[in-house]
């Protein structure tokens, strides 16, 4: 793997900094588990009450939960979470599984402990994503990591969530856990085994963005006043083509020189009243 390295030393410093020994979640997989319960209601409220326990463990202010019922994340951006100016925002698509919802969650909510609490980011927008993910395995969120890492299946692709390749997410957890001298894992689902044991390949998979190193909105924005200025140059252009095609039906103001219709007794731009029409 050619990230090995760079996984092993992102993985040392995050240990170093983010001082885990603390952590309950680092501690007891069973507080990790059982944060799924409030995942699995699809209720705002029951959501905020998994993120405000986390954020208590992490020592911060929770930020308020917020689901994205007009679908512009996915319509607009295709991403799945976002964190800002304090809100913590999620597809409506993922309420419905808790899986994806609290790895999504639980990566907006790294985003918000390493930028706030810690004053830790990296100018590379993909390297600072897949640090992100890297803390929470580091926090001791591998088993929500890896159990949100597969959305499904499409055909003969897999989609999936997050910035970590199944081989690079799956050496991390190992990683860790050597660190930590556990052995083995419990509380993962079928798709999320497969991960940690290889037999799921990384080859055509469609990745989904929790949020997206590349600003998908800035791209969406350029597209949209491309689009604007174009159907705007058409409509002139038509309009200044009907000018030419019926070129009888117009006819200069005498006062103000203005094109005005050929059969009207007043100027609508000057108000002059004309002697007849023009």
């Amino acid at each position: 793997m050619k990230n090995q390295d760079w996984i092993n030393n992102k993985i040392y410093w995050l240990t170093a900094t983010l001082s885990v020994n603390n952590d309950l979640f680092h501690k007891n997989y069973d507080s990790v588990y059982a944060l799924y319960p409030y995942f699995e209601s699809g209720k705002t409220e029951d959501a905020q009450k998994a993120v405000n326990l986390i954020s208590k463990n992490l020592e911060m202010t929770p930020p308020l939960v917020h689901y994205d019922w007009s679908g512009e994340l996915d319509n607009e951006s295709n991403l799945k979470g976002q964190m800002t100016m304090g809100q913590l925002t999620v597809s409506i698509t993922f309420t419905n599984n808790k899986f994806l919802l609290a790895a999504t969650v639980v990566h907006e909510l790294m985003h918000y402990f390493l930028i706030h609490r810690k004053n830790i980011s990296l100018l590379n927008g993909l390297e600072n994503e897949k640090l992100t993910d890297l803390a929470a395995i580091v926090l001791g969120f591998e088993t929500i990591m890896l159990n949100g890492k597969i959305i499904g299946w499409e055909k003969e692709k897999i989609n999936t969530l997050g910035y970590l390749s199944f081989e690079e997410i799956a050496y991390a957890c190992q990683k860790v856990h050597t660190l930590r001298n556990l052995q083995g894992y419990v509380h993962l689902n079928s798709y999320a085994s497969q991960i940690i044991n290889g037999s799921i390949s990384n080859l055509q998979n469609t990745q989904y963005s929790y949020d997206s190193g590349i600003n998908l909105k800035y791209l969406n924005t350029t597209l949209h006043l491309l689009y604007k200025y174009t159907k705007n140059f058409f409509i002139i252009l038509i309009r200044s083509f009907s000018d030419i095609i019926k070129p009888s039906l117009k006819k200069t103001c005498p006062f103000c020189h203005k094109n005005i219709q050929k059969d009207t007794f007043a100027c609508k731009f000057c108000g002059r009243t004309l002697k007849e029409k023009i």
